[in-house]
Order: structure tokens, then sequence, then C-alpha cells
């Protein structure tokens, strides 16, 4: 009976070394994966860059007249109000989007209950 429970315990051990193996094989894909496409798609992340530095830098000095390191700094702080805006915004979804899926679940409920 001790060697049944040795040999349950060595096979349920395989089994966890076999699922970490293919999650960590999984997660190297996916790795190697995102540097593929980043070097794939970096020339339009460099455009994209181009152009919000751009849209900011004619939001700062539309008429092109600031001193150059009057602009930077202008720039700084428009990039700087820029990403907050999107941090505030990405919480505020994803504080919301618990009150939206109990919503939703409610009103499946709701659906499925109906005579």
């Amino acid at each position: 009976m001790h060697a049944i429970m040795h040999l349950c315990v060595y096979e349920a051990l395989t089994v966890a070394d076999e699922q970490e193996r293919r999650l960590a094989r999984r997660i190297g894909g996916f790795t190697r994966a995102r540097h593929d496409l980043s070097v794939v798609n970096r020339q339009g992340l460099d455009a994209s860059r181009a152009a919000l530095e751009q849209r900011q830098t004619k939001q700062v000095d539309p008429t092109d007249q600031l001193p150059p390191a009057e602009r930077a700094r202008g720039l700084e702080a428009a990039k700087s109000a820029y990403f907050a805006t999107l941090a505030h915004r990405s919480r505020a979804a994803r504080s919301t989007a618990p009150q939206l899926l109990a919503a939703a679940d409610r009103a499946d409920t709701e659906l499925r209950n109906r005579p």
C-alpha cells in the first residue's frame, strides 16, 4: 500500500510538472511573438509617436513663436496631462466594469426567469 501511495504522488507531480512546462512554453511563445511584433510594428509605433508629438506641439505653440526651452516645457506638461488623462479614463473604466457585469448578469437572470 505504501508503494501505491508513492506512485500516486509521483503521477500527480508528473502531471503538475507537465502542466508547468506547458504553461512555460506558452508564456515563452507569447513573449517571443510580442518581441517579433514589436520589431515589425516599430515603424508604425514611431509614426504614431511622431504624430502625437506634432499634435501636442501645435497645442502648446500654435503660432510657433515660443523659445525652444519653453516649448519643451510645455510639451512635457502636455504629455504628462495626456497620459494622466489616459490613466484616469482607464481607472474609471476598470472601476465601472464590475458594476456593468453585475447589471448584465442581473438582466440575463431576469430574462431567463421570464415565463
